[in-house]
């Protein structure tokens, strides 16, 4: 009975460390693509001052 707790403890936090994990990786592909976003604003401004 007390092994299936824990098991379950233990199943709790690695489901949790994952899901940080994933989400840390998601929320730096979107700061990616948000900065090749910028960037291409960025030049198109450049290149309409000129």
């Amino acid at each position: 009975m007390a092994a299936i707790v824990v098991l379950a403890v233990i199943a709790i936090i690695v489901l949790t460390v994952l899901e940080s994990i994933l989400e840390c990786l998601l929320q730096n592909r979107s700061v990616s693509r948000n900065q090749r976003i910028l960037n291409k604003i960025n030049k198109d401004f450049e290149e309409k001052r000129k």
